[in-house]
């Protein structure tokens, strides 16, 4: 390995990913997505969490899901399309949406706190004459 690829800080990932990526609401949404669609092999449900994680990771295009599940896992092409709707509905739509959160957040504790700050009389000044 060269000095430059040891340097490289590994990319961090988002609060809300890890979130959502490690909860039991996700693995009971992913559950139910496959039972919805008639899928019961254990096997399946567990290649379609993992491609789910991926998604979730960045490591995979949330647009490519659908096709990913009818080429990996053989899929037929509207079950793999539905899972891809259910996922993005119920999963990667809750990710966006507290990453939305979180910065509003912070920038708004943020601006109420420079608003405090500047609206305080410095008590330790003294007149000039």
């Amino acid at each position: 390995m060269s000095k430059n690829n040891l340097q490289k800080k590994p990319k961090e990932i988002p609060a809300a990913v890890l979130e959502t990526f490690f909860s039991e609401k996700t693995v009971s949404q992913i559950s139910e997505i496959c039972l919805e669609n008639r899928i019961k092999d254990g096997e399946q449900i567990k290649q379609i969490a993992y491609q789910i994680g991926l998604v979730l990771l960045g490591k995979l295009s949330a647009n490519d899901l659908s096709e990913t599940l009818q080429e990996k896992l053989r899929l037929d092409k509207n079950i793999a399309e539905n899972i891809y709707f259910e996922a993005n509905r119920l999963i990667f739509s809750q990710v966006k949406r507290k990453s939305e959160k979180l910065p509003k957040d912070s920038a708004k504790a943020e601006s109420t706190g420079q608003a405090k700050t500047s609206a305080k009389k410095d008590i330790y000044l003294e007149p000039i004459e």
